[in-house]
């Protein structure tokens, strides 16, 4: 988990924190993920009110979301498995129009 001291918590932005009084901190994707079950457990706990919990997991998730990046898909077997059960066929495989089963 990244480390958050004392002074680096003062020092970071309003932004930085999903809930109220700089209270759950989602800097990075660790805390962000702390933050979402945090917010549950103070929910259940009544120490929060389930608006708050939504808007402090909505927080945390949209902050989860922009740091993830969409991975193109591969060209290896399993990926070319994937594609042609998919019906998505690169037309290089043994399920080629031309090839495999001839009748």
């Amino acid at each position: 988990m990244a480390d958050l001291t004392a002074a680096k918590r003062k020092a970071m932005p309003k932004r930085d924190f999903a809930g109220p009084g700089k209270s759950f901190p989602v800097s990075d994707p660790t805390h962000a993920r702390l933050a979402i079950s945090g917010a549950t457990r103070s929910e259940n706990a009544g120490n929060i009110s389930p608006e708050e919990a939504n808007a402090i997991k909505a927080k945390a998730r949209a902050k989860l979301a922009k740091g993830k990046k969409k991975k193109p898909m591969g060209k290896g077997p399993l990926s070319k498995a994937i594609q042609s059960a998919m019906g998505e066929d690169d037309g290089d495989g043994p399920d080629s129009e031309g090839m495999g089963d001839e009748d």
